[in-house]
Order: C-alpha cells, then sequence, then structure tokens
C-alpha cells in the first residue's frame, strides 16, 4: 500500500467514524465526502496493481508521518493505537 493510498484510507476511516457516531451531515461532512469519492474511485482503478500485502511496520511509519504532518505527535498517536487496540481486542482462545 503507497503512502497516497493509506492516507485516503485514514481520511475515510475517519470520516466513517464520524458517521457512526451519528455526526449531522452538516455541508463540511458532505464537502468532505464528496472530495474523497473521486479519489477513492481513481484509488480503486490502481488497486489490482497495487495488490501486494504491505508489510504492517511500513503501514504504521507512514501512517506516523501522516499524523505528525497533522500536527499530532508520537506520544499522542501511540496513545490512540493503544486505545483502539484495547477496543479491538479478541478474548484469548481457549485451547
Amino acid at each position: 500500500m503507497n503512502r497516497a493510498t493509506l492516507s485516503l484510507a485514514l481520511e475515510v476511516a475517519a470520516l466513517a467514524e464520524r458517521m457512526r457516531r451519528g455526526e449531522p451531515m452538516g455541508t463540511r461532512m458532505r464537502a468532505d465526502l464528496l472530495t474523497l469519492l473521486p479519489r477513492v474511485r481513481e484509488a480503486l482503478r490502481g488497486a489490482e496493481e497495487d495488490a501486494q500485502p504491505a508489510d504492517p511496520r511500513a503501514i504504521f511509519d507512514a501512517a506516523f508521518e501522516i499524523c505528525a504532518e497533522a500536527g499530532v505527535d508520537g506520544r499522542e498517536l501511540a496513545e490512540w493505537f493503544n486505545e483502539a487496540a484495547e477496543r479491538h481486542a479478541r478474548p484469548a482462545s481457549r485451547r
């Protein structure tokens, strides 16, 4: 997954989370959605060429760089990641 695709995925996920939380579909959210949809369409057109599984560490590195450019420091990003990991943790399986 290249950096542009990861950035797009993060933007789509953030918008989806806003919608999931029930934020009203105001002018700003509509504008965000209308901006993202053509980019998603273009990314999907090239998806077959970029179908190789990505190294998860590279995804984290790229996400860190993107978040740093948006003003999020590493500690804050780590805190968010840990919170998300706890929310999505599966119970230990029985053997």
